[in-house]
């Protein structure tokens, strides 16, 4: 929370979710559970300082999608023209084509963007700093072993699936609210995705057998 803005988003909504995952009833008053919550009041109060102040304020209110002056421009002028083309009546057409839900159109689409193949393995964010021309933010050799991680966690435990799956949903949503995918933005799907990779792999060497072991030794060495 104290080194990337969106995170101060994320981090909250991921202590919710651990709080899921170890359950209430593990939580038991001791010395180090005060000190925790104590670290984690300090650190939350201080990372709504910096929101506010030296500039941070101004910062996020010009991030925010809502607060875009070019967008609002094209979500508006887009909202009138679809309410004027509109076969539906004065009133039904403007509560379906305004700006609000426009506004709520984008930020899902910006979303739903972060877990589609052009960010994740085609394209990246196409921004030359975050990652190599003509190639996405992971291999796309790796995109089948996740698959077989989320096969090899599930069969191991649904609750740790669960849990990592939340954690991939709550990643990217610092970057809806701001614009397009972005890498450093939706830096928080990282960790859940090297998880499932890594068990991918974990699984695919685990497997016996001549013709598996030809394949898995194919995939791992000649596609990496």
């Amino acid at each position: 929370m104290q080194t990337y803005l969106t995170y101060v988003l994320a981090m909250p909504l991921f202590l919710g979710l651990l709080v899921y995952y170890v359950g209430k009833k593990k939580f038991k008053f001791s010395p180090l559970l005060f000190l925790s919550l104590l670290v984690l009041i300090l650190s939350l109060a201080f990372s709504v300082h910096t929101s506010i102040s030296r500039g941070s304020k101004d910062r996020i209110g010009n991030l925010f999608i809502a607060n875009q002056s070019e967008l609002q421009a094209l979500i508006s002028e887009k909202a009138i023209k679809e309410r004027l083309l509109s076969p539906l009546g004065p009133e039904l057409a403007l509560s379906l084509h305004n700006r609000y839900v426009e506004l709520i159109n984008i930020i899902s689409q910006n979303y739903l963007q972060s877990f589609g193949l052009d960010f994740l393995i085609l394209s990246g964010d196409k921004n030359p700093r975050h990652n190599p021309a003509n190639m996405g933010q992971i291999y796309w050799v790796g995109f089948p072993l996740i698959i077989l991680g989320m096969i090899f966690v599930f069969n191991k435990n649904p609750k740790n699936l669960i849990f990592l799956l939340a954690w991939l949903l709550i990643g990217p949503l610092p970057s809806g609210l701001v614009g397009s995918p972005h890498a450093i933005r939706s830096s928080f799907m990282l960790p859940p995705i090297v998880i499932f990779l890594s068990a991918g792999i974990y699984f695919l060497v685990k497997m016996s057998g001549f013709k598996v072991r030809l394949f898995k030794y194919f995939l791992l060495i000649l596609l990496f």
